[in-house]
């Protein structure tokens, strides 16, 4: 917890959820304090500049003893400050979830200190709020406690109930974290990897059959939810993404039938999920609904924000509506959180610029000096945190096949099959892997299309065929960015051939010249 990542993270909820009492640490004051001053320069400052501030306040660096000491008493002030927040503009559930917390840790506190009768006391309310929003957890342990009470009250008719509901809120509880088991098993097998792994893929059936089980026996919200996530999870593996649209829809209706479990973040999330999987179809329809949906529940400048721009530029480079990209990515851009995101995120943001870029520059005719400018601003990260330097070679390619400078293709090439290698050895089933070699393949076979095309033909038949989830090095399609290679190879071909057509013309008319003239 003496991470100042988590100090933050403390800090950013009391800030916006905290009561007048809470909020009070981080106001400006006549006189202020050690812990006051430190508080208020983690709330107000986007970047920890912890060195600077223990400067400020000490004359010392950050790891000074003192600094030290003073975070940790400020990150006990702020866990105290837990217990004072104003969840009023929140969801109903999350009101009622942090009501009942709050609740249930009185009841623990009374009965530890031997105040029984004023803890029971607090118990039914508590009980039927646990009841109402499936508090399986606090549903239990309330139970529990009114079980040995009625126990100790020798109330025998009392007992029964509650232990026959006990056993109920039990059964209930195992199937919770049994359908909860099934999902993180998926989250375990895809979490941080790009592609679907064997693993996962052998997990799909017979988990969905017991996610499927457990939701109709035990058709409740909690269960409900995670089964949608289960099935979601299991069409986009399948690669059905028709699928996985009619299930974020069915799951939207699921959570219209239980108001009062509502929750932005529950709806958002499967707002998000039909919109991956409507880029996936290349389905700019559902897109754009699922677009819509996701902006009524992200606020703009949040993290879920970020992420679903950037499924909604990629949706639209999907589709080639260029101009509806161009003014998504403008809008990420220009919003005034953009500059305090990660790095890597400010790095996917400027590849995308760049391919927007060469897509309006392609329909010109006039372009080949913009193009040559644009090839000497494409960087390479030297530090590839994210994976985009495979983005920004596929693009080098294309502007450079664009160009027609095919000498510089082949210097450049030897960075595909680095990439190759290093990267995808143990990926060669992925449509990444096809496209790469059908790049490579063209170079060996310098650029004859009709004489690779033999051997590529395999690789191109594996990314143009049906759909697959959409990679991160994949900013415009991989059939899109291939007719477009091939095109220009043809192009250039063809203008090669009128120039040495040109040249043997002139050079059979300068020889009939000087026949002439020696005749």
């Amino acid at each position: 917890m003496d991470n100042p990542l988590h100090l933050s993270d403390i800090i950013r909820v009391i800030k916006r959820f905290g009561n007048k009492r809470a909020r009070n640490l981080f106001r400006m004051r006549t006189k202020q304090n050690s812990v006051t001053r430190l508080a208020r320069k983690f709330a107000d400052s986007e970047q920890r500049e912890e060195e600077t501030w223990a400067r400020d306040i000490f004359g010392e660096g950050s790891s000074s003893r003192s600094y030290v000491r003073l975070r940790s008493k400020l990150k006990l002030k702020t866990l105290s400050l837990l217990f004072d927040l104003d969840l009023q503009k929140g969801s109903e559930l999350r009101r009622m979830m942090y009501a009942n917390m709050r609740r249930v840790f009185m009841v623990r506190v009374l009965i530890m200190l031997g105040a029984r009768r004023a803890a029971m006391s607090l118990v039914p309310a508590a009980l039927a709020r646990a009841r109402k929003y499936e508090l399986t957890s606090d549903t239990i342990e309330l139970l529990r406690l009114a079980r040995t009470h009625a126990a100790f009250e020798g109330n025998r008719l009392a007992f029964k109930k509650i232990d026959h509901e006990l056993s109920a809120a039990l059964r209930l509880r195992v199937a919770e974290n049994q359908i909860a088991s099934i999902l993180e098993r998926f989250y375990v097998e895809s979490v941080g990897r790009s592609t679907v792994r064997p693993s996962l893929k052998r997990l799909t059936g017979a988990s969905l059959d017991e996610a499927t089980a457990v939701f109709e026996e035990f058709p409740t919200f909690n269960i409900g939810i995670n089964y949608f996530r289960i099935a979601t999870t299991v069409a986009e593996v399948e690669s059905n993404f028709a699928l996985s649209i009619t299930l974020c829809k069915r799951a939207s209706m699921f959570l219209k039938l239980h108001p009062h479990m509502q929750n932005k973040a529950f709806a958002g999330e499967f707002a998000l999920k039909r919109l991956t999987a409507a880029l996936s179809a290349n389905d700019l329809v559902q897109g754009k609904s699922a677009v819509l949906e996701c902006k009524q529940y992200f606020e703009p400048g949040g993290n879920n924000w970020f992420v679903m721009m950037e499924y909604e530029f990629l949706l639209y480079m999907h589709t080639q509506q260029f101009a509806s990209a161009s003014v998504c990515l403008e809008a990420v851009i220009a919003h005034g959180r953009f500059e305090s995101q990660a790095e890597q995120v400010r790095q996917k943001w400027a590849i995308f610029q760049q391919y927007i870029v060469f897509m309006l520059l392609a329909k010109q005719s006039t372009k080949r000096k913009t193009l040559a400018k644009l090839i000497r601003e494409v960087p390479i990260y030297s530090k590839d945190k994210a994976g985009y330097n495979i983005s920004l070679i596929i693009l080098q390619y294309l502007v450079l096949v664009e160009l027609g400078k095919f000498d510089e293709v082949i210097v450049r090439s030897e960075a595909l099959n680095q990439y190759l290698m290093r990267h995808l050895r143990t990926r060669k089933s992925g449509p990444l892997y096809a496209f790469l070699k059908s790049l490579v393949l063209l170079q060996r076979h310098d650029f004859n299309v009709q004489r690779a095309s033999v051997y590529t033909k395999r690789y191109v038949q594996r990314f143009c065929t049906g759909y697959h989830s959409v990679e991160e090095s994949q900013v415009l399609p991989y059939p899109q960015m291939w007719d477009h290679i091939i095109t220009g190879i043809e192009r250039a071909t063809v203008a090669h051939s009128k120039v040495r057509r040109k040249k043997g013309t002139a050079k059979r008319s300068k020889v009939g010249d000087c026949g002439e003239s020696v005749h």
